[in-house]
């Protein structure tokens, strides 16, 4: 009785439908009652060809059956003027999907599925339904996100709230967002936005984690921070006692001689000794289950793991909280009206001696002391504790990373085989992907895929000898050795142009290709933070001349460096790239893919012997 429908205009695909367009959305119509906690979905496309109709003739929503109602009230064509009835229930199909399957996430959301029968182009499909969410027993509340643009262009876009004017709304736009129409209807206040030929946004490539393509409005209930920090402190407080097990576990650590020794091996039993697991159920969507039984069962997702960790480190006498984060938005958080729904993860804040220290439970294979630990670049959390107001800025922790990658090529003249030797160096948490790298594949496997991305510059490479690897766990510092030989190291251009060989700096090459979509609307990624550095060591018979040749550049997102001397039996090559910050900004783009290229152009080398 709540909804107020909405029809929508029938295009004719002859008429309208222009060069390549498949469909074309028709309505888009949501509808919020924040009262009952419904909203009522009513979606029209039309499909202009057999590519249209193979992409949109079938019919699938999401819900979570333990915690959502799944109601349908219509799905028919609209064939000229005639409307055919599509929704069988006998036809729906109930099946689940569990998407993240591969990140070890079970959120045992289900979709329905329907395929619809005799769908032709011209035909315009109509469906709508309602999805009706119990109340949670974590007691978040009401909050919402409403978009106003889409990957396609829409006919008619309708959003629609309805607030019971008894309690308080916080609205927050993001992007550019038309003001709503406000209408009090008896107890409820009617927010409604009503816009026609909405243009498509199409997503472009190489965008910054944390930019949102689509204007939106952010509703919320909270009017602070600390509000939502009072409701995660009720979910991440246990009284329960500990498991014996727990106990002599703790007991343990507690004899180790030092407060850094206690923290790291506490972190190294977390990350490492209980798996990452996640399996969300109705009121574990944000509460974490027991810190005991996290221990006993030896899995967790990431709420789980850090409130373990965090419960480990009070019973040793240190100070700890659970830290909220969201991974995508980081600092954009700043702008957003307070909400619960604003995490997608939860990591852990230690304090100890005055200085703070950052951890995530998740994160594997990290060694060294605890001021070289690395966290991924979140940049805001909600520290759970006592008293926190706002939102707390977590300070770039793997500044320190470092991989340093060292070519030694001994080239006789264009007939015997070259040999190359590589040593590469990772420090920080390029050294903990690299340990992370062997530690989940076989050397065999990892001697075959860096001998193929070798291959790609010199395609008759072979190895020579296996790898070698030295890890000091201490310093975090691993040392890579690899051993290979080329054959037809020289490449002829020509019987009168002679020969020439190249040479690369293979880890950093990839830092500096272009985008996809060179001709930008949208801010451009840029890997952040990245320190790489290259030497190239060529021993070679004879090159028949001198030559120097360096180049900087300076880029508000990188710095490049490259300093080459050629000598009558030498190459020497040795190259710098560091990243600045995380995305260049439209104004600076041109300027940027100009220093790109030259960056490229000057990783590589090129020579050409007298011989």
């Amino acid at each position: 009785a709540w909804v107020a429908p909405l029809s929508f205009n029938r295009l004719s695909a002859i008429d309208q439908a222009q060069p390549g367009e498949d469909s074309r959305q028709l309505l888009v119509d949501r509808q919020v009652n924040a009262a009952t906690n419904e909203g009522f979905f009513h979606d029209v496309r039309q499909v202009f060809t057999p590519a249209g109709v193979k992409n949109w003739a079938t019919f699938t929503k999401d819900f979570e059956p333990a915690r959502e109602m799944l109601t349908f009230h219509w799905i028919r064509i609209w064939r000229g003027s005639n409307a055919l009835n599509r929704l069988d229930p006998a036809k729906i199909r109930i099946i689940q999907p569990e998407r993240d399957l591969e990140e070890n996430l079970f959120y045992g959301t289900k979709s329905a599925v329907l395929f619809l029968e005799d769908v032709r182009p011209g035909d315009i499909i109509d469906c709508a339904y309602t999805i009706h969410t119990l109340r949670s027993s974590s007691g978040e509340k009401f909050t919402d996100g409403m978009y106003f643009a889409h990957p396609q262009g829409v006919e008619h876009l309708s959003m629609r709230l309805l607030w019971p004017g008894q309690r308080h709304l916080h609205m927050k736009d993001h992007g550019t967002v038309p003001k709503p129409t406000v209408v009090r209807r008896g107890n409820f206040f009617e927010y409604k936005w009503d816009l026609k030929k909405v243009a498509a946004v199409p997503p472009e490539d190489h965008l910054p984690v944390w930019y949102e393509p689509y204007p939106w409005v952010q509703s919320s209930e909270y009017n602070s921070w600390s509000e939502v920090n009072l409701w995660a402190m009720n979910l991440f407080r246990y009284t329960n006692a500990l498991a014996p097990e727990f106990l002599q576990s703790i007991a343990d650590w507690k004899k180790l001689p030092t407060k850094e020794a206690r923290v790291l091996a506490a972190l190294q039993f977390v990350q490492e000794q209980v798996r990452y697991l996640g399996i969300e159920t109705v009121g574990s969507e944000y509460r974490p289950a027991n810190p005991s039984d996290v221990f006993v069962r030896r899995f967790g997702d990431c709420k789980d793991k850090a409130l373990l960790f965090v419960t480990i480190l009070r019973a040793l006498q240190i100070e700890a909280w659970p830290v909220l984060v969201n991974t995508r938005a980081r600092a954009k958080l700043d702008n957003w009206q307070p909400t619960s729904a604003a995490f997608d993860h939860a990591i852990a804040q230690v304090v100890m001696d005055g200085q703070t220290h950052w951890f995530d439970c998740t994160a594997t294979y990290q060694r060294g002391p605890l001021a070289t630990r690395s966290i991924r670049d979140y940049e805001r959390g909600l520290v759970i504790r006592p008293g926190t107001m706002g939102l707390t800025t977590i300070p770039v922790t793997d500044e320190s990373s470092l991989t340093t990658v060292t070519e030694y090529f001994n080239i006789r003249t264009y007939n015997p085989p070259a040999d190359l030797k590589i040593v590469t160096v990772a420090e920080g948490r390029d050294a903990d992907s690299l340990r992370a790298e062997f530690a989940t594949k076989t050397r065999d496997d990892i001697q075959r895929n860096h001998a193929n991305s070798y291959a790609r510059l010199y395609p008759d490479i072979k190895t020579a000898d296996p790898l070698l690897l030295s890890d000091n766990e201490e310093e975090n510092r691993i040392e890579l050795t690899e051993f290979y030989t080329i054959d037809k190291f020289w490449v002829l251009r020509s019987p009168t142009d002679g020969y020439y060989c190249d040479f690369a700096a293979e880890n950093m090459t990839q830092l500096v290709n272009r985008p996809t979509v060179s001709f930008r609307t949208m801010p451009l990624r840029v890997p952040y933070p990245r320190h790489e550095i290259f030497h190239l060591r060529a021993t070679i018979g004879s090159t028949g001349w001198n030559k120097l040749e360096n180049k900087n550049i300076e880029d508000p997102a990188f710095t490049f460096s490259r300093r080459l001397a050629v000598g009558p039996l030498s190459v020497n090559m040795d190259c710098e790239y560091r990243s600045l910050s995380d995305a260049v900004p439209l104004d600076a783009l041109h300027a940027h893919l100009q220093n790109l290229d030259d960056a490229w152009r000057f990783m590589n080398y090129r020579l050409y012997p007298l011989f």
